[in-house]
């Protein structure tokens, strides 16, 4: 029985045993199986990934495959010059070039004196990438024909990617910007209207300034910013035509109200001045500017005023006669006849006073130089005094063109104006050459215009041998006067003998000239002025031209006398005469 029962029980050990073996063996092929699972779907996902590597990889060198293209000479995008670059290299410049612009950068858009500002949001960003293919492409895509023509233009005239397509704008925001300055210039043309109002003294001038008509294209504006921003600009210049108002001419109308002022002037009998005058009116520079700096459209007031005189009478007085504008002395070989004519004639000009644009004419203020009047016989250089002789003799009244000569001279220096003078007939000694000026009563006039802002007053004295003329006045000019005189020519003069006896008639001695010789010039002279503070030359013009006349002299030698003793005795000799013995006074 236990036999049986071990028997039994071995035999079930040996069953627990075999169901054991076959439990673990399930096992092991269910974990083998769940093993080559997993495994297969690892490789199918390495394949997976390797096909979308491969996929991606093939992408990415299909779409840069032709980023290494060259771009034509002479192209621009966004203003760089990406001619001769590859895509990649004209991507990165331009890239570079716009980083601080689109989207960042505002525009600037001026119309004659406005402006607006486009705020960098209008232009948000470009497509780079896209605009430099496009660049790329041109003269390299289409037909034959159709790439030798862009070839073309590139070569001559270049050209430049339209970046409209590749840029973000917002139109909208631009146009509504730009209608700001589109409803300042649609204007019409209006003229400028004035009035005077009021009574005088108190009037005013009431001026309506017109307005322009302008001529701003909106659609050209938008298309010049839209190209402004393809060239990567941020500031536009628009052209706007306008129409101006007439301007307003002030000068007529204040030339309907003016009443000048009057200056205080001189009263030449009572040697005091008169007080001068208000005027009426306003001022023109003044409203001139006022008007050139209002804007159109609006109204400008200008008060009529009171206009002053420039000086009052107590300034002018001490302005008077303050300067010595010229003064000349002349010598002469003293003779009474002669230094009583001349005398005479200083006397009857001393003191004159004459008016700013007075004229002073010699003859008139000297009068006929008669015996009555005092004159006596005196030499004259002039052959107009003399009847025509060519012979200088003595007239009545003779030397009194020592005093116009003087005269003349400080005219020119004063810088007055000359009207009338005439020079001698034969170069006389008590001037320099060319500064001279003949009178003769009813023939010849010496005048000249008082061209200074101020009276001026003529003082002349004579004395045995000189003559002094002075001019005083009031200097404010900002230079000098000088002359200069020019030799053109020189005829010198022969000389003569003629044997008188010793008991003459004539009362000849020995050596004296029976006829005085003169040596012929053609003069031309000059009246120079400087700067008074640099003592530069401003101008040099001609004042003149004279021709003294030349003769030859006859001198007397007494019957009996020894030859060659005429000099001698006479004490002037020949040869001709010299600038002297007057002379241009010293510096």
């Amino acid at each position: 029985m236990a036999r049986y029962q071990g028997k039994h029980t071995q035999a079930k050990k040996q069953e627990a045993k075999n169901s054991s073996r076959k439990n673990t063996s399930s096992g092991r092929y269910k974990k083998k199986k769940s093993s080559q699972r997993k495994v297969g779907i690892i490789a199918i996902c390495i394949a997976i990934a390797a096909i979308i590597t491969a996929l991606l990889a093939g992408y990415a060198y299909f779409s840069n495959a032709d980023l290494d293209g060259i771009i034509l000479e002479n192209i621009t995008v966004a203003g760089v010059d990406v001619g001769g670059m590859s895509q990649r290299d004209a991507i990165a410049a331009v890239t570079a070039a716009t980083k601080d612009t689109y989207g960042t950068k505002n525009m600037v858009v001026t119309v004659l004196d406005s402006q607006v500002t486009l705020p960098a949001s209008c232009c948000r960003s470009l497509n780079v990438r896209a605009a430099v293919k496009a660049a790329y492409k041109f003269g390299h895509s289409g037909t034959d024909a159709k790439r030798q023509e862009q070839q073309q233009i590139a070569m001559t005239t270049g050209y430049s990617v339209d970046l409209a397509p590749y840029l973000q704008l917002d139109e909208n925001a631009i146009k509504d910007a730009l209608k700001e300055l589109g409803s300042k210039y649609s204007t019409t043309l209006t003229q400028s209207t004035y009035e005077v109002t009021g009574e005088a003294p108190n009037q005013t001038l009431v001026v309506k300034l017109g307005v322009p008509e302008y001529g701003l294209n909106f659609d050209e504006l938008y298309q010049q910013v839209l190209d402004a921003y393809s060239q990567n600009q941020f500031s536009v210049e628009g052209k706007c035509g306008m129409i101006q108002p007439k301007p307003l001419d002030l000068q007529s109308i204040l030339d309907k109200y003016y009443i000048a002022p009057i200056e205080p002037t001189f009263d030449k009998k009572t040697y005091k001045t008169i007080e001068g005058k208000d005027g009426y009116g306003f001022d023109l520079d003044a409203a001139q500017k006022t008007l050139n700096n209002a804007a159109y459209g609006t109204t400008v007031k200008i008060a009529f005023t009171s206009l002053s005189p420039k000086l009052t009478a107590k300034e002018l007085e001490q302005m008077l006669y303050r300067d010595e504008l010229a003064t000349y002395t002349a010598i002469h070989e003293s003779d009474p006849g002669r230094d009583t004519n001349l005398s005479l004639a200083c006397k009857a000009i001393n003191g004159l006073v004459l008016l700013p644009g007075e004229v002073f004419s010699f003859n008139e203020k000297i009068g006929q130089t008669t015996t009555s009047r005092g004159y006596q016989y005196g030499k004259t250089y002039d052959s107009i005094v003399n009847g025509g002789s060519a012979k200088p003799d003595e007239t009545i009244g003779g030397g009194v063109s020592q005093v116009s000569s003087c005269l003349y001279y400080c005219a020119m220096i004063s810088d007055m104006e000359i009207l009338m003078r005439t020079g001698h007939t034969f170069a006389p000694s008590f001037i320099p050459l060319g500064m001279d000026a003949t009178v003769s009563w009813g023939v010849v006039d010496f005048r000249f215009k008082n061209a200074s802002d101020y009276p001026i007053r003529i003082d002349a004295v004579a004395s045995a041998g000189s003559t002094t003329i002075t001019i005083h006045g009031t200097n404010t000019s900002d230079h000098y006067v000088k002359m200069e005189y020019e030799k053109l020519k020189t005829q010198e003069y022969s000389v003569t003998y003629q044997t008188k006896p010793a008991n003459n008639a004539e009362g000849y001695r020995n050596g004296d000239y029976i006829i005085e010789p003169f040596t012929g010039y053609e003069i031309k002279t000059y009246r120079c002025r400087y700067n008074k503070e640099t003592d530069e030359l401003i101008s040099k013009d001609l004042e003149s031209t004279v021709t003294y006349k030349k003769r030859d002299g006859i001198i007397c030698k007494v019957k009996g006398s020894s030859s060659g003793s005429a000099s001698d005795s006479s004490g002037i000799g020949g040869g001709g005469i010299s600038d002297g013995p007057g002379s241009l006074p010293a510096e």
